[in-house]
């Protein structure tokens, strides 16, 4: 596998790490407001004793609101790549299943019982690497 392959597999799948991360931060927060702005932090911890627990909270719940922000507009960033990646995939197996792999999430195993017609997951994986290999997504690093 090239470099090139490997930074185009690192970029499509930040995308889908990224939703994972996004949806962690939405919970986080929810836990916050949840818990109430009483000095109380997510694990059910107390606040440090300095300052005013319930000004702590918030200046704590507005960081995280923030973090949110900055995560969506990364999110956002990543799905334009994918997508410009994905629409120009002119192999219509292929556009699929790095689709299924990439934005869906799915497995490789997943992938073969979809395409059906005896594939496996293998075949699958190969299909994808191959087509990386040959079509790198270039002009683009994530580091």
């Amino acid at each position: 596998m090239t470099d090139e392959t490997r930074n185009t597999r690192h970029i499509l799948s930040a995308y889908r790490r990224q939703l994972r991360r996004c949806a962690a931060q939405r919970q986080l927060i929810a836990a916050m407001k949840q818990g109430g702005l009483t000095g109380r932090r997510a694990g059910g911890g107390r606040s440090s004793g300095i300052g005013n627990p319930t000004q702590n909270a918030v200046l704590a719940l507005e960081r995280e609101q923030e973090r949110l922000k900055r995560m969506e507009l990364s999110l956002v960033w990543r799905r334009c790549i994918l997508r410009c990646y994905l629409d120009g995939v002119e192999d219509p197996v292929a556009r699929l299943v790095l689709y299924l792999k990439y934005v869906d999430g799915l497995t490789w195993k997943q992938i073969a019982v979809r395409h059906g017609a005896g594939a496996s997951e293998s075949a699958m994986r190969m299909l994808a690497l191959r087509y990386l290999d040959r079509h790198p997504l270039t002009g683009f690093r994530l580091d």
